[in-house]
């Protein structure tokens, strides 16, 4: 049963929510039940916070990056080797 509205804190239906936990709700939603016929209200609440450093960021697929490849390794050489010529040929 998805929600029918969602609300952010402050808006209307959030007051007293707000008041018993302002710095941890997140938001607030009205669930109906037509078989009960009852309407449900749930909280989203903030459980913990901790610091967090975010990863490095990826390169887009479409970025050019260099990588060198030994070409003594032979399965590994030879596609590579294509690929730089394919790359070689755009450059011009």
């Amino acid at each position: 049963m998805p929600p029918r509205l969602t609300l952010k804190p402050g808006q209307k239906g959030t007051k007293k929510l707000l008041a018993q936990a302002a710095d941890w709700l997140i938001g607030v939603g009205y669930h109906y039940d037509g078989q009960r016929q009852k309407r449900l209200k749930t909280v989203e609440l903030i459980g913990e916070e901790i610091d967090w450093t975010p990863p490095p960021k990826r390169p887009a697929n479409e970025t050019i990056v260099a990588i060198r490849v030994a070409w003594g390794g032979g399965e590994l050489g030879v596609p590579a080797g294509r690929a730089a010529a394919g790359v070689a040929g755009q450059r011009r």
